[in-house]
C-alpha cells in the first residue's frame, strides 16, 4: 500500500489508533538482554529495556531531575520557621562585661574574679514578608527552582526518546550488516560451486582457461565481499553495544523481529501532534516561566524583608545561680545595595527572556521542518522499496532465463556471473530499503514526539 493511500485509509478511520511511525516491537513489552555464551541475544524490544534502564546518558538526565528537585526544596526551607539552639562554656578572669552585668549595675569590682562561665541560647525565626511576597507564597526563587524542575523533567523525556531513535537506528543497521553477511556468504557458495564446475569443464576441455580465471577471480571478489560485510556488521555490533549503552566490545547476538508497520495520518495532522507531544517544546516554555521568575526575583532585590525573632537566653555568668532572658521583635531589613548592579541584573533578565521567545519561535519552526523531512523520507522509502521489489523479480527472471541458455550452450558464463551479481545487488538493495524504511519510521515517531492517539 503506497504512502497516500495509507493517509485515505487512515482519515477513515480516525477512531482506532495510528501509530504509524512507531513500531510495535518498540512501544511492546520490553524484555531483558539475555546471555548467551560469551555475549548476549538482543532483540530490539530487549536492547531498548537495557538502554531505557541502564544507559549513563539517561542516568545523568535523571540525576540532574533529582538535584532540580532538591533545589526546590531547598528554595522553599528558605521561608520555613528555623530554631537555632547555641552553647557557650568556659574560664573567665578580670574585668567582663555581659548583658547581664549591665542589666544589674553590678560594678567592675564586685565582677574581678576568676571563674567559669556557661551561657544556653535558643533563637527561633519565622520569615513574614521576603522576596516581595508574604510567607513564600509564589517567590521567585521557588518559581525559578521549579521551572527549572520542569525543564529537568522535559530533559529526561527528551534523552529517553533520543535513546529510542539511536537505538532503533543501530539495531536496524545491524540486522542490515547481517543480512549482507548472509548474501555474502551465500554468493561466496555459489562463486565456489561456479569454480568447481568450471574446473571440471575445463578439465574435459569444455572450457576456455579465460573462463576459468573469470570463474576465479569471481570467486575471489565474492571472498573479498564476505571479509567486508563481516567488518561491517562487527562495526555495526559495536555501534550497537555503544548505543544500548554496553561496553563497545560487548559481543551481541541480533535476532529479528516482527515489525509490523502502521499507516501514518496526513502531514498536517502529525505537525500537530509535533507541536503538542514534542518534549522540546514543553521544556522551552518551561525555560520561559524560568527566566520570568529570574527577572522577577532580581526586581525584588531591592525590597525589605520582615521576620518575627523570638530568642531566650540563660547563662551563669558572674552571680551564680544563673540569669535569665527573653527577647521576643519585627526586624525590618532594609539591604542598601548598589542600584546600578540591581539595575545590570535585570536588564540581563530581561535580554534571557527576550531570547527564549525567540528561541520558542525558531524551535516550532526547527520542529516543523524535522517532521516534513521526516514523513517525505518515508513517502521516499515506500516509493524505493516498490522498486527494489519489482528489479528482485526481474532479476530473478533474467538469472533463470540466462541460466537456461547457458545449459544449452547459447550464453556465455561471464553472462551467467553478470546475470547472478545483479540479482544479489538486487536483494541487497531490496534489504537495505526495507530496514531503512524502518529507521525513517522511528525517525518519523521522534520527529513528533513518540506515540500518539488520534
Amino acid at each position: 500500500m503506497g504512502l497516500k493511500q495509507s493517509i485515505v485509509r487512515w482519515s477513515h478511520s480516525k477512531t482506532r489508533s495510528v501509530l504509524g511511525v512507531v513500531l510495535l516491537s518498540i512501544v511492546c513489552a520490553l524484555r531483558p538482554v539475555s546471555a548467551a555464551g560469551a555475549g548476549l541475544v538482543c532483540d530490539l524490544s530487549a536492547c531498548l529495556d537495557y538502554a531505557l534502564v541502564s544507559h549513563p546518558s539517561l542516568k545523568l538526565a535523571k540525576a540532574k531531575q533529582s538535584t532540580a528537585e532538591t533545589t526546590v526544596s531547598m528554595g522553599q526551607s528558605k521561608f520555613w520557621p528555623t530554631l537555632d539552639v547555641s552553647t557557650h562554656a568556659g574560664v573567665v578572669y578580670g574585668e567582663p562585661a555581659s548583658p547581664f552585668i549591665l542589666a544589674r549595675s553590678i560594678t567592675v569590682k564586685t565582677v574581678d574574679f576568676f571563674g567559669s562561665y556557661y551561657s544556653l541560647d535558643v533563637e527561633y525565626r519565622h520569615p513574614f514578608y521576603k522576596e516581595g511576597v508574604w510567607f513564600g507564597k509564589d517567590a521567585p526563587s521557588i518559581l525559578e527552582a521549579k521551572g527549572a524542575l520542569r525543564e529537568s523533567e522535559y530533559a529526561v523525556m527528551i534523552a529517553r526518546e533520543q535513546l529510542r531513535y539511536e537505538v532503533s537506528e543501530a539495531y536496524f543497521n545491524a540486522l542490515k550488516a547481517k543480512e549482507a553477511l548472509q548474501a555474502g556468504e551465500d554468493l561466496l557458495r555459489a562463486r565456489q560451486l561456479d569454480y568447481e564446475a568450471a574446473q571440471k569443464r575445463f578439465t574435459q576441455r569444455l572450457l576456455a582457461r579465460h573462463d576459468l580465471l573469470l570463474a576465479e577471480v569471481k570467486q575471489k571478489a565474492a571472498q573479498n565481499n564476505l571479509d567486508a560485510a563481516k567488518r561491517a556488521f562487527s562495526l555495526a555490533r559495536t555501534n550497537l553495544a555503544f548505543r544500548v549503552g554496553l561496553d563497545p566490545g560487548t559481543e551481541i547476538e541480533v535476532r529479528p523481529h516482527a515489525m509490523p508497520l502502521s499507516p501514518i495520518p496526513p502531514l498536517d495532522v502529525l505537525t500537530e501532534m509535533a507541536y503538542r507531544e514534542r518534549p522540546e517544546i514543553a521544556e522551552q516554555m518551561a525555560a520561559v516561566e524560568t527566566t520570568a521568575a529570574t527577572l522577577q526575583l532580581a526586581q525584588s532585590e531591592g525590597l525589605p524583608t520582615l521576620e518575627l525573632i523570638s530568642g531566650y537566653s540563660i547563662g551563669d555568668d558572674y552571680d551564680p545561680p544563673g540569669n535569665t532572658s527573653w527577647v521576643t521583635t519585627f526586624q525590618v531589613n532594609l539591604p542598601l545595595q548598589n542600584l546600578y548592579t540591581s539595575r545590570v541584573k535585570r536588564l540581563q533578565a530581561e535580554t534571557k527572556r527576550l531570547e527564549q521567545d525567540q528561541r520558542r519561535l525558531e524551535l516550532r519552526h526547527t520542529v516543523a521542518s524535522e517532521v516534513m523531512q521526516a514523513y517525505h523520507e518515508v513517502a521516499k522509502r515506500v516509493d524505493a522499496l516498490e522498486l527494489a521489489v519489482i528489479q528482485v523479480e526481474q532479476a530473478e527472471q533474467e538469472v533463470a532465463s540466462v541460466r537456461s541458455k547457458f545449459d544449452a550452450g547459447l550464453a556465455t558464463q561471464p553472462a551467467l556471473f553478470e546475470a547472478e551479481y545483479a540479482l544479489s545487488e538486487a536483494k541487497k538493495s531490496r534489504t537495505d530499503v526495507q530496514y531503512d524504511q524502518y529507521i525513517a519510521h522511528a525517525k518519523l515517531r521522534k520527529a513528533v514526539g513518540g506515540a500518539w492517539t488520534p
